[in-house]
């Protein structure tokens, strides 16, 4: 028996040449199929369309609905990433400012008001209070460099 024979379970030793044609002939007719069907796709007209490209300037209503999803999740992420910066960040900026407040001798504070500013400025970040009062055992200052009440005013 020929491979092809054995590929082909209708296949009769005695039909193999009329079952050859007929498998030929719907052959043919897939390919003339799949020719028409390539030709009405390659006849039918597709707009041309500029590649997808984001941006709030476009004319392309689709491109202005991405573009817009694509940045409000950028803005999410950037103000979540703000107020994390800010919580961090926040009560050392804030200590360092009553401290400074605190030492200005234009105000005039009393030694009172004076260590009540520090003790707020401690409980804000007390990491803060001991590096501008020299009290952090970096060796970067001294507590000589920091004034031990309120400024002469």
């Amino acid at each position: 028996m020929c491979p092809l024979a054995a590929a082909l379970p209708s296949c009769v030793l005695g039909d193999l040449k009329r079952e050859l044609t007929v498998l030929a002939s719907e052959l043919a007719c897939a390919t003339e199929a799949g020719r028409l069907a390539t030709a009405a796709g390659d006849a039918r007209v597709l707009p041309v369309r500029k590649p997808r490209t984001l941006g709030h300037e476009h004319g392309d209503p689709l491109d202005r609905l991405a573009y817009r999803r694509v940045f409000a999740g950028a803005a999410e992420s950037f103000e979540i990433a703000l107020r994390n910066a800010v919580a961090v960040a926040g009560p050392g900026i804030a200590a360092a400012a009553l401290l400074r407040v605190a030492d200005d001798p234009t105000l005039g504070l009393n030694t009172e008001q004076w260590e009540h500013l520090h003790r707020i400025a401690a409980e804000l970040n007390p990491d803060v209070v001991e590096d501008l009062g020299g009290t952090n055992d970096d060796d970067t200052t001294n507590s000589a460099d920091r004034p031990a009440g309120p400024a002469a005013g």
